[in-house]
């Protein structure tokens, strides 16, 4: 016998199902230190404007003192004194060649820019913890209580409006039209009417109401 559901649950959002430690390859690019403070927004325009790219987590520029140990062996050669840093960006969207040619106007140091892989935290730590775990072993993270808040929950007011939708007094009659939605549309089996459905028997709810 099928279950009649009378109530309505909210179901997780993308941010509170994904895996907190999931990992991405990025380019380590060592450029002169006089250029710590320019070298985002000199690469910043060959890169494209998209948010899963982010690392707003991670510090972008670092001195050799803050690389992780298994970045810091890399580096295995003689700077000769010169003073340089190390920039982070994503690998993949631009290739080294591009990057090394954006900096190479910029740069009279021979053997500069030089490059490595990394792999890298994708998203922001959970916690202070876990990002000086994260800062030992990958790359230099920091944890930003407020900055999580907004990443991984939808703001206040829309929350407020779902739970409203959700404790009407009315879902039972909705639950019920999505039924028949559901039915007459075929797709799959009758509770588990999709959000569509939802939405087709609150409007259908409401035109019945004004034709009474």
């Amino acid at each position: 016998m099928t279950e009649v559901l009378n109530h309505l649950e909210p179901l997780k959002t993308l941010h509170e199902t994904r895996s907190s430690e999931e990992f991405v390859e990025a380019f380590v690019v060592e450029i002169p230190a006089k250029l710590a403070s320019k070298a985002l927004g000199i690469v910043k325009p060959i890169f494209p404007s998209d948010r899963s790219l982010s690392f707003a987590h991670l510090r972008r520029v670092c001195t050799l003192s803050h690389l992780p140990v298994d970045l810091a062996w890399r580096r295995d050669y003689n700077s000769n004194g010169l003073a340089t840093v190390f920039l982070l960006v994503p690998n993949g969207p631009v290739p080294w060649i591009k990057i090394c040619q954006t900096f190479a106007t910029h740069i009279d140091e021979p053997g500069l820019p030089r490059c490595f892989n990394a792999v890298v935290p994708r998203y922001a730590p959970l916690s202070a913890e876990q990002a000086i775990l994260w800062t030992e072993r990958y790359w230099p993270t920091t944890y930003n209580p407020a900055s999580q808040l907004l990443q991984d929950a939808p703001p206040l007011n829309q929350l407020r409006r779902v739970q409203t939708e959700l404790d009407n007094t009315n879902a039972v009659e909705y639950m019920q039209l999505a039924r028949i939605a559901a039915m007459e549309a075929r797709a799959g089996r009758p509770p588990l009417a999709s959000i569509a459905g939802f939405t087709w028997a609150r409007a259908r709810a409401n035109v019945t109401k004004e034709r009474r």
